[in-house]
This record gives structure tokens, C-alpha cells and sequence, in this order.
């Protein structure tokens, strides 16, 4: 019982060091996951925009539509749109976002929004980022399916070959080493380990597999 007290301990302890980073970690990977979605809609924002601009809508209107939409970044928009309301300037409401979601393309088209409001230039510089964006996004894409290839065939590993293997091990470890696991460790490995290993796989899966931008339900007349 007592040689197995520190074995006990430093287990307990990687659990407990595994969950807290897991804990304070997590957060951070949600908001980056968020900011990836809020990206990938950034084209469809940026064409509907011009849409507007395009059919003689004012430019605080426009902003006023893309708000009463269900972007990712609507309701930052609707909050530029109150600001405005309440006295700032369109380009002070329109860094205000960029400075909200500390997203280097969300600053870049808030730059350009701007932009266009100051010179009157139309639709055109918004048609064109909307349309690199998109050729980003589908390179993006297509680089990323190599990578979750490899994660598909290691949670195949943690899911099915590693509990597989660890199970003839501890029952053929006493025929090969004269010893056998305490039945704690084998405990541990099943109802701890192995779903901690597929969890983890699994999440690194859904952040690395492509942003789809969520579909937009909002008021649609123009």
C-alpha cells in the first residue's frame, strides 16, 4: 500500500494539472474558435454591404441593416449604430469594433468601411475584399484537410488501438515482468485517460476544421 502512495499522488497530480490547464485554456480557445467563425462571414457581410451601398442606401442605413442581421458581428454593428445615434463619428463606432474583437481582418475591413465612407468611393473596394477574403478562406481550407486527416487517425488510436493495446499489456504483464498492475492504474487509464486523450483529439478536430459562417436569419427588406 505505501509503494503504491506515490505512484497514487503523481497521478492525482497530472489529473489535477491536466484539468486546470484545461480549465483556464478553455476559454481562450472558445473566444479564438468565435473570432475564426466571425471571419469566415466576414465575405458574406462585406457583399451584402456593397448591395446596399449599391442600391443608394445611406451608409449609416446600411449599417443600421447589417446589424438587424444575425452576423457573428450584428450586434457590434448595432452598438456602432447606437453610438452614432448618441453623437459619435461613424469612423470612431467603426474602430470601436475593430478595437472589440482584436481581429486583425476585422480591423482591416472596419478600415475600409471607413474609408469609404470618408471618400464616396462605392461598392467596388468592398466587392473585392469580400472576393480575396474568400479565395483566403478556401486555400485555408483546403491546407487544413492534411491536418485533420492525421487527428481522424489518431482518434482512432486513442479511441480503439491505445485501450486495445493497454488491455493485453496489463493482462500479460504478469507472464512478462513478474509484476502486475495495480488495478487502480488500469481504473485510471479507462474512466480517466483514454476519454481525456479522445476529448482532446475531438477538440482539436472542431478548432481546426474550417469557421462556416453562420447562416443569416435577420430582417432581410431593404
Amino acid at each position: 500500500l505505501h509503494a503504491d502512495l506515490p505512484e497514487s499522488l503523481a497521478a492525482s497530480f497530472i489529473s489535477f494539472s491536466l484539468a486546470l490547464a484545461l480549465f483556464i485554456l478553455f476559454p481562450s480557445a472558445l473566444a479564438w474558435k468565435k473570432r475564426q467563425q466571425t471571419e469566415s462571414e466576414l465575405p458574406f457581410l462585406l457583399r451584402e454591404f456593397a448591395i446596399y451601398l449599391d442600391i443608394g442606401m445611406p451608409f449609416e442605413k446600411c449599417i443600421a441593416k447589417i446589424s438587424q442581421r444575425s452576423y457573428f458581428l450584428s450586434p457590434e454593428f448595432l452598438r456602432a449604430w447606437k453610438e452614432m445615434n448618441s453623437g459619435s463619428t461613424c469612423q470612431s463606432a467603426l474602430s470601436s469594433i475593430s478595437l472589440r474583437t482584436g481581429s486583425m481582418q476585422i480591423k482591416r475591413c472596419m478600415l475600409l468601411l471607413s474609408s469609404i465612407y470618408e471618400s464616396g468611393t462605392g461598392a467596388e473596394p468592398l466587392k473585392r475584399a469580400a472576393e480575396e477574403m474568400s479565395h483566403a478562406q478556401l486555400s485555408s481550407s483546403r491546407s487544413q484537410s492534411s491536418r485533420l486527416s492525421v487527428l481522424a487517425i489518431a482518434f482512432i488510436a486513442a479511441s480503439a488501438l491505445a485501450p486495445s493495446f493497454f488491455s493485453v499489456y496489463a493482462a500479460v504483464s504478469p507472464v512478462i515482468s513478474d509484476s502486475q498492475l495495480p488495478e487502480w492504474q488500469i481504473w485510471l487509464a479507462f474512466l480517466l485517460l483514454f476519454p481525456l486523450l479522445n476529448l482532446l483529439v475531438l477538440g482539436a478536430m472542431s478548432f481546426i476544421f474550417p469557421a462556416s459562417p453562420r447562416a443569416s436569419s435577420g430582417d432581410t427588406e431593404l
